[in-house]
C-alpha cells in the first residue's frame, strides 16, 4: 500500500526524489543501513550519522530536506537532537520522522510536543520508511505554501 501511493506520487511528479536529501541518523548499524538502502532504492540522496552527537553542524553542512532520527542513541539521544533543531531558526523548518522501536503513546506525545513532523515505530511494514519521508516532504511544502 505506501509503496504504491509513493509511486504513484513520484509518477505524478510530486517530487524529484533524486534531488531530496534525507538524513539518517541511528546507532544501530544494520537498521541504519537497512533505511539507507531503502531510502537510496527509492531515489533518495541519503547521509547517515550514528548519533545526535554533533548533529547541528552536520545539518549546517548537509542541508538535508528530510531527518529520519532514532531516539535511543548513545551521548545525544534523538529527543534532545529534536529539541536542539527545532530551537535554531535554521533548521527549525527541516521535517524530522522520528523512527523508533519505543513506541508508547507518552513518546509519541513528546516527540510530537518537540516538533516532530512524524513518527513511525521500529520495525516498519514494506514502503512504509520512504511513504513517511515523502509525507514529510509534502507536510513541510504545505507549511510554507
Amino acid at each position: 500500500m505506501f509503496s504504491m501511493t509513493l509511486q504513484r506520487q513520484v509518477e505524478e511528479g510530486e517530487e524529484v526524489m533524486s534531488k531530496v536529501k534525507v538524513l539518517v541518523v541511528d546507532d544501530e548499524m544494520d537498521v541504519r543501513s537497512l533505511m539507507v538502502i531503502v531510502l537510496e532504492g527509492a531515489g533518495f540522496k541519503v547521509s547517515e550519522m550514528e548519533s545526535g552527537a554533533g548533529i547541528m553542524e552536520k545539518v549546517a553542512q548537509l542541508q538535508p530536506d528530510v531527518i529520519v532520527l532514532d531516539i535511543t542513541m548513545p551521548a545525544v539521544n534523538g529527543l534532545v537532537a529534536l529539541e536542539q533543531l527545532k530551537k535554531d531558526p535554521a533548521t527549525a523548518g527541516i521535517p524530522v520522522l522520528i523512527a523508533s522501536a519505543q513506541g508508547r503513546k507518552s513518546t509519541m506525545l513528546e516527540a510530537k510536543r518537540l516538533g516532530a513532523t512524524d513518527f513511525m515505530v521500529k520495525p516498519w511494514v514494506d514502503g512504509e520508511l520512504e511513504w513517511r519521508v515523502q509525507e514529510c516532504l509534502n507536510r513541510a511544502r504545505e507549511q510554507t505554501a
